[in-house]
């Protein structure tokens, strides 16, 4: 994992998902400065602040939310979160707090697990029912919209930080033709732990269990990606 030093700037790539959709990379500069934004602004629950990495060059658009983005050694320094569009500034997570994250329990974890699971549901016609990498706030949001409020406060400022990819695998089998074991595939590519969230459908949640650091050229990464989708 790349170390994320304070006030650098650094070529990098912004990766988005799925990877193999036109305009998917975009080329930008990273400036490393924390800057705070409101993790909740669509909802009706405001007012917890995160500190964000700014990528200030990235004209970025929506569908990147999760994608890695990737340093001049092929690693994976964070992970994108957000897009201020009249800034034009992309935001993201540092890998060092997701897996500080992870490695803390939440008492309504299993509540966002399914609801993630749902969310990917209902996304994956829209992204061509490939895998698709969800950051909580998204599904902390939407739990807002509909009256869920079963969540705690501490839960909501730490669950920001939590990300996910999901799979269906019946539907996405025939689409990727990679034979029953997809866990094993991204189990190899991310270091992923399956987590089993609805049996009726199958549906797995994978969990980053360490940052992803890509043994590839920069340059290869979006070819790449397109082989193992």
């Amino acid at each position: 994992m790349a170390d994320l030093p304070s006030q650098k700037v650094d070529d990098s790539l912004l990766q988005g998902w799925p990877p193999h959709r036109v305009n998917s990379t975009i080329w930008g500069h990273a400036s490393y400065t924390d800057r705070t934004y409101d993790v909740l602004t669509s909802s009706n629950f405001k007012g917890y602040i995160m500190k964000l990495t700014e990528f200030p060059e990235f004209d970025c658009a929506d569908g990147f939310s999760g994608g890695p983005i990737i340093n001049g050694d092929s690693q994976c320094i964070v992970v994108f979160h957000a897009v201020m569009k009249d800034a034009k500034s992309g935001y993201a997570i540092c890998l060092e707090d997701i897996r500080a994250f992870l490695a803390t329990a939440l008492e309504n974890l299993m509540r966002m697990r399914t609801r993630m699971a749902e969310m990917m549901m209902s996304r994956r016609p829209r992204h061509n029912n490939n895998l698709y990498i969800l950051t909580t706030t998204h599904v902390v949001d939407t739990m807002y919209k509909e009256g869920v409020h079963q969540v705690s406060a501490r839960d909501f400022n730490t669950a920001f930080l939590f990300g996910v990819i999901c799979t269906h695998h019946e539907a996405c089998l025939k689409e990727i033709n990679l034979g029953p074991d997809v866990s094993q595939l991204l189990r190899s590519h991310c270091d992923a732990q399956v987590v089993p969230v609805d049996t009726q459908r199958d549906l797995p949640l994978l969990e980053p269990t360490r940052p992803l650091c890509l043994k590839m050229r920069v340059k290869c990464l979006s070819h790449a990606l397109r082989i193992i989708l």
